[in-house]
């Protein structure tokens, strides 16, 4: 696909998407620190539309964690959407500088701009250069032929179909594609596992689209690291973010950054970092000067630099 389709495509998605949400309020209730708003499920004005022309429910997900949400009556406030309870058509707001509002009065959220950071990667021509050659390889299966054989020979309760599938990382690319309840985030967990043991000098980036996905992948990981015996590595798994169920990772602390931020520091250190899409695409600037190919051409670039 050419460039210019690309950036056109999301150039188009950025024009048609709202900046803002307004919701109305049904009621607003403390929790601790915390404020839970539960909205009206038929009602929203987005940013261009008429309102109540698009439901409240069906904008409500995890995209909208993050966000920052305003409101200018009763009183005038601001706080940040720590999480999105779907079910319940709830917002849990931190951080709210005066209380929220209550029924009847309206709550503005500005989400992240998702769109804007993958703009600003095609935008850069080197950069999307190197991604849009990567689109023929998706639909043609390139062997690599320096990749390690994994057996899986810790793991003797392998179905002979998950046994195979570590044979992916044969590939330049390749996907894993099985009905729910197949053992795929098991079989990931094992085939990492194995691949940051035969590997000791490759570095992982894990991403999926959701929080809950790259928690229950991340902990498959850890697990598998720890069945198969290779506890010295399980240290070097970090999971990257600020939404993550905590309550998942009990008993496995070391999963979680002291900071919990995406920090440089964190990302150069370990050597399998877990994370969403969104959050990879906020952090595509910091990751792009952890790729090898950077650090070569930076050590080249030093290295031929006149004596003074």
């Amino acid at each position: 696909m050419p460039l210019a389709d690309i950036r056109a495509a999301i150039d188009a998605e950025l024009a048609a998407t709202p900046e803002f949400y307004d919701f109305r309020v049904l009621r607003s209730t403390a929790d601790g620190a915390l404020w839970r708003v539960t909205l009206e499920p038929d009602y929203v004005y987005a940013e261009g539309q008429r309102p109540g022309q698009a439901s409240a429910h069906t904008l409500l997900d995890e995209r909208l964690e993050g966000a920052s949400a305003w409101w200018g009556a009763p009183t005038k406030g601001s706080a940040g959407v720590r999480a999105v309870v779907v079910e319940d058509d709830q917002l849990v707001l931190q951080n709210a500088s005066a209380p929220p509002p209550g029924e009847g009065h309206l709550l503005r959220l500005y989400p992240p701009r998702f769109l804007n950071a993958i703009a600003d990667a095609w935008r850069d021509d080197p950069w999307a250069r190197r991604a849009a050659d990567c689109w023929p390889g998706l639909s043609i299966s390139r062997p690599r032929a320096d990749a390690p054989s994994l057996d899986g020979s810790p793991f003797r309760w392998l179905r002979p179909a998950q046994r195979e599938a570590l044979k992916l990382v044969g590939y330049h690319d390749a996907f894993l594609w099985g009905p729910p309840g197949t053992g795929k985030t098991t079989t990931l967990g094992v085939l990492l596992a194995e691949y940051l043991d035969r590997r000791p000098g490759a570095r992982v980036l894990l991403l999926s689209t959701t929080n809950h996905a790259v928690d229950l992948a991340t902990l498959a990981v850890d697990k598998a690291l720890q069945k198969g015996r290779r506890e010295h590595l399980r240290s070097a798994v970090q999971r990257l973010g600020s939404r993550f169920d905590a309550q998942a990772y009990a008993g496995r602390g070391h999963l979680i950054p002291a900071s919990g931020l995406p920090s440089p520091q964190v990302l150069a250190q370990c050597r399998l970092a877990t994370m969403t899409t969104t959050r990879a695409a906020f952090t595509l600037k910091t990751l792009r000067e952890l790729s090898p190919m950077v650090k070569r051409r930076s050590t080249l670039s030093s290295s031929t630099k006149p004596a003074r």
